[in-house]
């Protein structure tokens, strides 16, 4: 071997397999499921040298979790702030309140669910506004600010005293107020806290450890923000509606939902950049293709990439500015390492 190959030998810092846990995740190396395990170190290379914000990277192939890293003082255990990731995970509890009748269609009207607040409407506008609006960011809602759920004594209240930018269903209008409508939406369905309701449908089926989610002054659950999850505990979620609603061959959410959850229903600017949008996902395509993922402020994805058979999450500090070089991840070093396999 001549020196130049030695030297480049060193800079590969090799991939081990991540480690077995009490989880329900089933490791495997990146190598048996089909993914080039040189790649994945100039993945993790990269991520030391030239992305100091990143928190974790985790990759799921054929359902085995085959790459697992942590930097800076971050661990397995930690419980990391996910940000608007969370929208994804009120989505999945709308699919799992659809089949059990909670919600009986997401066309039904969501201020039918606070008769107590319809005094305080002033928008007419809403008495259109459906789930399903809700879901697809075309509920006509404006945002109401940083941190609006811990400002107000009643935020479902306030937010149904805004006037609408447009009427339910014109357009497209990425919103945190909508998403915790939604969970306003869900706590009434359930009749119990969103919390309590996801800890026992979505949260325990899945093998997940301790989750924070925070609550408004009223105890309501933000459907859009601010929660806590593992990556691993997180990363159950994009493989759940890979494999169509099914953990672990058990129906968590209908299929059908999920199916149409990744479906395109809407489309607009998102922060100065077009975005198509599921119920509560991003629709989007990487070189051939087709993927759907969830995002959160400060560089927080998570990509489910479906004829790869494979799910990543990635975090970071979320008090940092974005980070959109953490998205390009995916399509720099993740698909460029998988086999035919």
């Amino acid at each position: 071997m001549t020196t130049l190959a030695i030297c480049l030998a060193l800079l590969i810092t090799p991939v081990s397999m991540p480690a077995q846990a009490p989880d329900e995740w089933p490791v495997s190396t990146p190598a048996d499921e089909g993914l080039n395990p040189d790649t994945l170190s100039r993945l993790d290379n990269h991520i030391r040298a030239e992305l100091p914000h990143l928190r974790s990277m985790l990759i799921a192939r054929h359902g085995h979790l085959v790459f697992e890293k942590y930097y800076g003082d971050a661990s397995r255990d930690e419980l990391h702030n996910m940000q608007s990731m969370t929208k994804s995970v009120s989505s999945a509890l709308a699919g799992i309140a659809l089949k059990k009748g909670l919600i009986k269609s997401l066309d039904c009207r969501a201020v039918d669910y606070f008769p107590e607040y319809q005094r305080g409407i002033q928008d007419e506008r809403f008495n259109r506004l459906t789930i399903r609006q809700l879901l697809t960011m075309s509920s006509g809602l404006d945002e109401l600010g940083f941190s609006f759920d811990k400002a107000f004594a009643d935020p479902v209240a306030e937010i149904l005293k805004q006037h609408l930018l447009f009427a339910p269903g014109q357009g497209f209008k990425y919103s945190s107020p909508a998403a915790h409508l939604l969970g306003g939406v869900l706590r009434k369905a359930a009749g119990q806290s969103v919390l309590a309701f996801a800890e026992t449908e979505l949260f325990r089926p899945l093998g997940m450890g301790e989750v924070v989610w925070y609550a408004d002054k009223t105890g309501l659950q933000s459907g859009g923000m601010s929660g806590l999850w593992r990556s691993r505990d997180l990363l159950k979620l994009g493989e759940l509606y890979l494999r169509q609603g099914r953990w672990r061959g058990r129906e968590i959410i209908p299929q059908e939902y999920v199916a149409d959850s990744v479906k395109v229903h809407n489309a607009g600017d998102f922060f100065g950049g077009p975005v198509r949008y599921g119920y509560m996902w991003f629709i989007t395509s990487i070189g051939s293709h087709q993927a759907f993922y969830a995002a959160g402020y400060g560089g927080q994805y998570m990509m489910v990439v479906p004829d790869a058979d494979l799910v990543v999450i990635c975090t970071s500090d979320w008090r940092q500015p974005e980070y959109p070089a953490h998205f390009g991840l995916v399509q720099r070093f993740i698909l460029p390492a998988v086999a035919a396999k």
